[in-house]
C-alpha cells in the first residue's frame, strides 16, 4: 500500500509533457477578423473596398497551432492538410484569459504599460511554461519618440513575469515593421510621420535584444528573435493599415514562431491521418512517442 501511494505521488509530481504556451501581445496576437473588419476605417480613409482579404481568423496563432498539432503545413496556397504518417504532433496548450479563436493573452490596443497592470494575476491563474511575447507596436504608435520610456516598460513587464514565474521561458519577438505607404494612407501613427515611426521601431528593435540579454545574464530563461528578418515581410503581406497582415503575412509569422518554439516542446509521431486544418480542430491520430519526450 505504501509503495502504491509513493508511486501515485511521484506520478502526480511529474511535470506534464504538454507545455502551456501563452501568446502575449496586442491586436497582432488577437486578429479576430470579424471584429477588425467590422470597425475597419481603411474603407473610408484609403478607399480599400469592403471585403479585402483580412487574413485568417486568429492570425498567426491559428496557423501556428495547426502546424504544431501536425494537422497542416505551409504551402503555396497558405496551407495544406497533412496526411503523412510519422508527422510530429507537438504537445502544447495555448492559455490565457482571452478566448477569441483559441486561448491567448492578446488585447487590441494594448501597450507594455497596459499588460503591466494585471500581468501578475493572469500569469498566476494560467501558469504558462512558455510566453510568446510580441508587444510594443502600440507603444511605438503612441510614444514612439520616447524609446527610453518604452524600454523601461518592457523591463517592468519582464520583472513582473519572472517574479511571478521564475522558471517560465520567454520568447520575445521584435516589433514588426510597418508598410509605410499604407500607414501614411490611413494615418496610423500618433507619434510623428509614418517614416519617423518606422525608423523608431527599427531603433527599438536594436535595443530590445540588449534588454533580453541582460535578463538572460541574470539567469532568466529568455531569448529574442528578429521577426522581420525571419519572416521577410513584403508590402503585399500587410493589411490596409500597414500594421497588421493578410494570410501570407500571418503564415510567414507563424513559420518564424514555429522555428523558435519547437525546441522547447515535446512531441509524438502520428500514425494515422489527422482531420481538420485549424489549430482548434482535434486530431484523431494514434500517437507513439517521438524522439523528444524528455
Amino acid at each position: 500500500m505504501l509503495l502504491s501511494v509513493m508511486l501515485a505521488s511521484a506520478m502526480d509530481a511529474a511535470p506534464s509533457l504538454t507545455k502551456k504556451v501563452m501568446p502575449l501581445g496586442d491586436s497582432i496576437t488577437v486578429w479576430n477578423t470579424v471584429e477588425e473588419c467590422a470597425r475597419d476605417h481603411c474603407i473610408t480613409v484609403s478607399g480599400v473596398p469592403s471585403g479585402q482579404n483580412c487574413g485568417i481568423g486568429g492570425g498567426y496563432r491559428t496557423l501556428l497551432g495547426g502546424m504544431l498539432k501536425g494537422t497542416f503545413r505551409p504551402s503555396t496556397g497558405g496551407y495544406q492538410e497533412v496526411r503523412d504518417e510519422g508527422t510530429k504532433r507537438y504537445l502544447f496548450d495555448f492559455v490565457g484569459s482571452q478566448h477569441s479563436l483559441g486561448d491567448h493573452e492578446g488585447h487590441s490596443g494594448f501597450t507594455f504599460a497596459d499588460h503591466i497592470t494585471f500581468a501578475a494575476d493572469v500569469l498566476t491563474q494560467h501558469q504558462p511554461d512558455i510566453i510568446m511575447m510580441l508587444l510594443g507596436t502600440n507603444d511605438m504608435l503612441l510614444d514612439g519618440a520616447n524609446i527610453t520610456l518604452v524600454s523601461n516598460r518592457m523591463r517592468t513587464l519582464l520583472d513582473i513575469i519572472f517574479r511571478t514565474l521564475p522558471r517560465v521561458h520567454v520568447i520575445s519577438s521584435a516589433v514588426t515593421h510597418l508598410n509605410v505607404a499604407q500607414c501614411k494612407k490611413t494615418n496610423c501613427s500618433n507619434a510623428g510621420t509614418a517614416e519617423q515611426l518606422a525608423e523608431t521601431i527599427k531603433a527599438f528593435n536594436l535595443q530590445a535584444p540588449q534588454i533580453v540579454e541582460a535578463y538572460a545574464a541574470h539567469g532568466h530563461s529568455i531569448e529574442f528573435f528578429e521577426m522581420n528578418d525571419e519572416a521577410g515581410f513584403v508590402d503585399v503581406d500587410y493589411y490596409c493599415y500597414g500594421i497588421h497582415f493578410v494570410s501570407t503575412g500571418w503564415q510567414k509569422m507563424a513559420n518564424a514562431w514555429m522555428k523558435y518554439i519547437t525546441p522547447h516542446l515535446n512531441y509524438t509521431a502520428a500514425t494515422q491521418n489527422c482531420k481538420g486544418r485549424y489549430s482548434w480542430s482535434e486530431c484523431d491520430a494514434v500517437s507513439l512517442p517521438g524522439s523528444r519526450m524528455d
